[in-house]
């Protein structure tokens, strides 16, 4: 005897319901829309009602303009800004389908003071959200966002100053009005179940979000205030020794850190890494200076060097190699995959004899590119000379790293070796269907 459609469990239909959010491949740009498709499962009868609009509200997507097909056939444009009004509403009056709202992913195709008010007010209106991505805000809006999430009690935030049209693969790199690095470090205090934050193409605005901070006592109040930050990502802001104490300070059990720093930050960034040493597993660490094309001054300092502290868990570490000592690599005895940049003839070859005397003996995956690289292409006169040394360095590189099954990689590397050490990957990623819409 079968089940009748009321008597399937609500678990059972959660799962079910599932598979009615369409999959489809992704090629770069983000597209935040509802999920229409959920919709028509709310008519269905009253024991699938619940369970469809606890799906329907848990996660929602909007912002993206979409051309669909009306069913005269006519094609028609929804804008993103229509259906953020309209949930805005729907949230503002409805407090019970606000506090289904668990994750919230919010954008503008252009960036407008309108829209990014709306997103404000939809921010406030569903206050048990836990998750919030927001690409792109109006300048004049900024401390009213800041007031918002401050007032939210977050697991995960994803802050992006670029609106949608800009995050297309074929577009520009654009950069967009967007807190201060030390205005969104000073709000993560507030969210003590804070798991995850990541920034990027944001164009600060000139604001110090520290100016609450004014005695040291002041800092030492907030000692590990986010004891659950695990993962931090954020780009195109530079850190400065002040921002690194107060991460340290409220964060002390990070795992996972990629930013980039100030070129006078080593000593700092050395006694970070000591707070982070028993949990810190992956490290991105760079300056714009070296990322791009600046030289390395002479009197700069390493912030890896044999003296510190040991990283017992680090996995990871990609980086210049104007910040590490090789000699301080041996004290990495986990890590599993280097990547660097930068590396001199001597540094190269420090390496190579720490691999072949069996140091770092979990490493599985090595990275070297621009060796030798300061700033500038050598004079031709040059050229040969490190050309000669690189490959060099390549060849006593891949020599101790072969027998020790370590995938080595520089510029020499064939897209042969590459394909069998990566194989191919496609990024699958949800999304709804335009016909979902009619």
């Amino acid at each position: 005897m079968g089940l009748n459609k009321a008597d399937i469990p609500p678990e059972l239909l959660d799962r079910i319901f599932r598979h009615c959010e369409r999959f489809r491949r992704d090629f770069g740009r983000a597209t935040l829309i509802p999920k229409s498709r959920l919709r028509l499962l709310l008519l269905v009868c009253r024991n699938w009602h619940g369970v469809a609009e606890r799906r329907l509200y848990s996660s929602v997507s909007i912002g993206s303009d979409v051309v669909v097909k009306a069913k005269n056939g006519e094609r028609r444009v929804i804008l993103g800004k229509d259906v953020c009004r309209r949930f805005c509403e729907t949230v503002e009056n409805n407090p019970r389908i606000a506090s289904l709202v668990r994750k919230l992913r919010l954008g503008c195709e252009r960036v407008q003071p309108e829209e990014s008010e709306i997103h404000v007010r939809i921010i406030r209106a569903c206050t048990k959200v836990e998750s919030i991505e927001l690409n792109g805000c109006d300048a004049a809006v900024l401390d009213d966002l800041k007031a918002a999430l401050a007032k939210s009690n977050l697991i995960s935030l994803d802050l992006s100053g670029a609106a949608l049209q800009d995050l297309s693969p074929f577009s520009d790199i654009s950069m967009g009005p967007m807190l201060a690095l030390s205005e969104i470090l000073s709000l993560l205090p507030n969210w003590p179940r804070l798991q995850t934050i990541s920034a990027l193409r944001g164009n600060g605005r000139n604001v110090d979000g520290f100016a609450h901070i004014e005695q040291p006592s002041d800092l030492e109040k907030l000692e590990d205030a986010c004891p659950s930050l695990r993962h931090i990502s954020i780009l195109d802001y530079v850190f400065d020794s002040r921002d690194l104490i107060f991460l340290a300070q409220i964060a002390p059990n990070l795992e996972d850190i990629t930013v980039f720093v100030g070129m006078d930050c080593s000593a700092v960034l050395r006694n970070c890494l000591e707070v982070w040493s028993s949990s810190l597993k992956h490290l991105h660490v760079n300056t714009y200076t070296f990322f791009y094309s600046g030289s390395v001054p002479p009197d700069f300092s390493p912030a890896f060097t044999p003296s510190m502290a040991k990283l017992d868990e680090l996995r990871s570490l990609d980086t210049s190699a104007p910040f590490f000592a090789a000699s301080a690599l041996a004290l990495l005895s986990k890590m599993e995959k280097l990547r660097f940049t930068r590396g001199t003839y001597l540094q190269c070859m420090e390496l190579a004899h720490l691999i072949g005397k069996g140091e770092m003996s979990c490493l599985r995956e090595l990275e070297m590119s621009l060796f030798e690289f300061n700033g500038s292409p050598p004079p031709d006169e040059e050229r040969e000379l490190r050309d000669h040394r690189e490959d060099e360095v390549g060849r006593e590189l891949r020599r101790v790293c072969t027998p020790r099954k370590i995938f080595y990689r520089d510029n020499l590397t064939s897209v042969e070796e590459l394909e069998a050490h990566y194989g191919y990957s496609e990024d699958v990623y949800s999304e709804e269907s335009v016909n979902d819409w009619n």
